[in-house]
């Protein structure tokens, strides 16, 4: 099962405090109140920011938020609109994805401190004695890129060329592969056909070339069968505004149920934003379409909402907003320009006109541009910090309100969480009595996080308790949720498969200097408590 699948089967919770453990996952992401006080949005429980001054601000540092805001219910699956996706880790351990940054320029930094955070609970500031806030940088986290690439066969685009589109669109896929970004290379893709009907070609999201090939290969025979009216025509009138909602999907009305089950092979087409601090998944739309939708089976709000239905925020001219699903318009045309809808213009990434040049469109190196830009707009991948604490409430109704310690462009998220969903957990005690050792099932997965973990040199969070060797070969040992300190000596470094071999260090860091598989547990125990945890070193 791939990173990606199993990040969606999380994401499918829908409730802020569903915490306990489920299956062999160690977290939950759930969707909760995103509420960032005064910075101007419309939204009652948008995450925004605070642009204006506060007397009590006393840090440099402020953060953007790194959790996917998800507009709509019809699309999250969440009880209402305008929450946030949430994660904690179990019992109880609140987990926020920052990118921390200079309140001032609003530049990445990695000079923030823990201390440049503020938890309250009820109106009280948290206990760090109790609660144990901890920001650490993640590194190693996985990322991944889904894509849709969407054709309009209908009668709007009678001057174009579709074998020379689609052999542009493969010469794009192929030179996306050969990318030297990782994240382009490894991209998954769906694509799409429509004309009055819609028609996915690929059975769910694929890198494999020759299905993505016969994919469009397809496209073309469907236009083919939308002019000569074959049995197999889609149609020559445009259902646009479908087409977009139908290929983002996880779309849920009275009529429509575009929602796909995550874990169905060949279902999976759905375009899902997902961050977290053991993985990311990004996604992406490509349209080629000319002119407006002439079916009109559903309204051009509902298109829109669906281009809104999840984003990341960010500041724009001190006031914050939020990103819409990155969409890249391709407006086909002939040896004239084609027609641009200019209500989609308004909402998407970009909009690029598409003409034929010497009996050939282009496009494929400036759409991978496109992607690499939309990416960098939205999240700063090298710039990752896990913010945990625990939180200590077991009943009754309480509102926790993480916030930056700045004078300006203050960012806050608000969380509610109520009596009810903290009812079956009454009895569940803090992180410090409740954890021991990670326990790994027959499989090799964990079932929850414990009280000793395994860092990178400098404190840094090991994003899906793993590590490559190509990145990282030292760590560190660290005991969380406790007030005892730990010195080097209380701790033993091995590898008890002895499938590695690494050196330990005078300060009680160890070194990996080989592995000699393609994987290899390193195992990190507390000897004064025995309890023990590891983790997944890759070459």
């Amino acid at each position: 099962m791939s990173f990606r699948i199993k990040l969606l089967s999380f994401i499918l919770v829908q409730s802020l405090l569903l915490i306990g453990c489920s299956g062999s996952s160690d977290f939950t992401l759930g969707g909760g109140d995103g509420d960032f006080d005064g910075g101007g949005t419309t939204e009652p429980s948008e995450g925004s920011g605070d642009t204006g001054e506060t007397e009590e601000g006393t840090s440099i540092f402020s953060y953007n938020s790194l959790a996917v805001y998800e507009a709509s219910a019809d699309f999250s699956g969440f009880a209402a609109d305008g929450l946030i996706q949430t994660e904690w880790h179990n019992p109880f351990i609140n987990v926020i994805l920052i990118n921390p940054i200079i309140a001032s320029s609003l530049a990445s930094t990695s000079l923030a401190k823990v201390e440049d955070y503020i938890t309250i609970v009820d109106d009280i500031d948290i206990d760090p004695a109790e609660s144990f806030p901890i920001l650490q940088k993640v590194i190693g986290t996985p990322v991944s890129l889904t894509t849709a690439l969407v054709f309009d066969v209908s009668g709007s685009a009678n001057d174009v060329d579709f074998a020379a589109l689609i052999a542009e669109a493969k010469a794009y896929v192929i030179a996306a592969q050969a990318s030297t970004e990782e994240l382009i290379a490894n991209q998954q893709y769906v694509v799409w056909a429509f004309g009055k009907l819609i028609v996915e070609l690929t059975n769910g999201f694929t890198n494999d070339i020759d299905t993505i090939n016969d994919a469009l290969d397809l496209v073309v025979e469907r236009r083919k069968d939308t002019l000569l009216n074959n049995v197999d025509s889609l149609g020559s009138q445009s259902n646009l505004h479908k087409a977009i909602v139908e290929s983002i999907g996880r779309y849920q009305g009275d009529i429509y149920d575009f929602r796909d089950d995550p874990l169905v092979p060949n279902e999976a087409n759905d375009l899902i934003d997902i961050a977290s601090s053991n993985g990311i998944a990004l996604s992406q739309l490509v349209l080629f379409s000319s002119g407006t939708d002439t079916f009109l089976e559903m309204n051009q709000g509902l298109m829109i909402r669906a281009i809104k239905s999840q984003g990341f925020d960010r500041f724009e001219s001190s006031e914050q907003v939020y990103t819409n699903k990155p969409i890249f318009y391709y407006v086909m045309g002939g040896a004239s320009r084609g027609t641009a809808y200019s209500a989609l213009s308004a909402e998407v990434e970009k909009t690029n006109f598409l003409t034929l040049n010497s009996g050939a469109y282009s496009f494929g190196a400036g759409l991978i541009q496109n992607q690499l830009d939309a990416v960098e707009a939205r999240i700063d991948l090298n710039n990752q910090y896990i913010y945990r604490a625990d939180f200590l409430p077991r009943l009754g109704d309480h509102v926790m309100v993480f916030k930056s310690n700045s004078s300006v462009h203050t960012s806050t998220l608000t969380y509610t969480i109520t009596g009810d969903e903290l009812a079956p957990f009454v009895n569940v005690g803090t992180p410090g009595e409740e954890l021991e050792s990670i326990v790994f099932d027959g499989s090799g997965n964990v079932d929850f996080n414990g009280l000793v973990e395994v860092t990178g040199p400098n404190g840094e969070y090991l994003s899906g308790f793993a590590a490559s060797l190509a990145e990282v070969s030292t760590f560190l040992p660290a005991t969380r949720w406790v007030n005892d300190e730990y010195s080097s000596d209380d701790y033993s470094w091995s590898f008890p498969n002895g499938d590695g071999v690494g050196t330990l260090n005078v300060d009680g860091s160890y070194t990996v200097n080989s592995i000699t598989g393609a994987t290899a547990n390193l195992q990190l125990e507390n000897t004064v408590l025995g309890y023990t945890t590891r983790i997944t070193i890759s070459n």
